[in-house]
C-alpha cells in the first residue's frame, strides 16, 4: 500500500480525491495539505474522506503520517517549491502536469530525485488511454509499415462559469502550449517511442481574444528516429472541435 499526501485541494484536487484515488486500491490518502487555515472548514463540507487529516503545511503532514510520498495537485506556478519541498523530505512525488515553469527548475529537481533514489513522476493521463495505446502497439508492430509522420489538428472552446477559473487562465503564460497541447507533445513521444530532437514553434492570438499569450500555434517536430510532426493550427477559441489523426 503506497500512502500519500495530497497538496492542492481545488477543483482538479477534489477530481482526484472522488475519481482517481478510489480506483486504485494500492494507494491510500492518509493526509492533506490546505495552504491556508482559513479553507480548511470549507473544503471539508466536499472532502469526500472525512476521516482524513488536514494541515497547514507539508512539512507537518509529513511528519504526522509518515507517507511514502506526496501528489502534487495545484497549479503550475506552486509545483517548483512543493515537489522539491517533497524530496528534501525524502519522499516520492506525483505531479500534474506542466510540471514547472521552466527547464532549469526540471533539470534541477529531475537530479535531486535521481541522487535520492527517489520517484519523480508527472502525470500524463492521454497515454493510458486504450485507443492511444493500441497506436502505439500498431506502430511498435509495424503492422501498417514504418511510420513517417503524425498529423495533429487540436481545436476547443474554454467556457467559464467561474470568473476566477476563467482570470486564472486567461493570464495564464502560453495557455495552449503550457496547459493543453503537453498531453499531445507526450502522446507523440508515446506512440512514436522515441524523443523530440528539434522544434519549431509560431504563437499568435486571433483579434479579440480574452487570452494574455498566444492560444493559437502552430509547431513543427522531428524526433531522434526521423519520424517528423508537420505545423497543423491548434488552438483555444470558438471552433468546438477536437481530433488528434495520425497517419504512416
Amino acid at each position: 500500500m503506497i500512502r500519500l499526501v495530497q497538496v492542492g485541494l481545488g477543483g482538479w484536487g477534489l477530481n482526484w480525491a472522488t475519481e482517481i484515488i478510489p480506483q486504485v486500491r494500492s494507494v491510500a490518502l492518509v493526509g492533506c495539505v490546505a495552504r491556508g487555515q482559513s479553507r480548511i472548514p470549507e473544503i471539508r463540507v466536499r472532502w469526500p474522506h472525512r476521516e482524513v487529516p488536514f494541515f497547514g503545511s507539508l512539512g507537518d503532514a509529513i511528519r504526522e503520517t509518515d507517507a511514502d510520498g506526496v501528489l502534487v495537485v495545484t497549479t503550475t506556478e506552486a509545483h517548483a517549491e512543493l515537489v522539491g519541498q517533497a524530496l528534501a523530505l525524502n519522499r516520492h512525488v506525483l505531479v500534474e502536469k506542466p510540471f514547472v515553469e521552466t527547464s532549469k527548475d526540471a533539470a534541477a529537481l529531475a537530479q535531486i530525485s535521481e541522487t535520492r533514489g527517489l520517484v519523480l513522476m508527472v502525470n500524463q493521463n492521454f497515454r493510458f488511454f486504450p485507443a492511444a495505446q493500441r497506436a502505439a502497439e500498431i506502430v511498435r508492430s509495424g503492422e501498417f509499415g514504418r511510420l513517417s509522420s503524425i498529423a495533429i489538428d487540436f481545436n476547443k472552446t474554454m467556457p467559464y462559469r467561474d470568473a476566477e477559473r476563467a482570470r486564472h487562465h486567461y493570464e495564464m503564460e502560453q495557455p495552449l502550449l503550457m496547459d493543453l497541447a503537453i498531453h499531445h507533445f507526450d502522446l507523440m513521444r508515446m506512440v512514436i517511442g522515441a524523443d523530440p530532437a528539434s522544434i519549431r514553434c509560431l504563437g499568435w492570438n486571433r483579434p479579440g481574444s480574452p487570452f494574455r499569450d498566444p492560444a493559437n500555434a502552430t509547431a513543427i517536430v522531428t524526433f531522434d528516429n526521423d519520424v517528423v510532426v508537420p505545423g497543423v493550427p491548434a488552438g483555444r477559441g470558438e471552433v468546438i472541435r477536437q481530433h488528434s489523426p495520425a497517419s504512416g
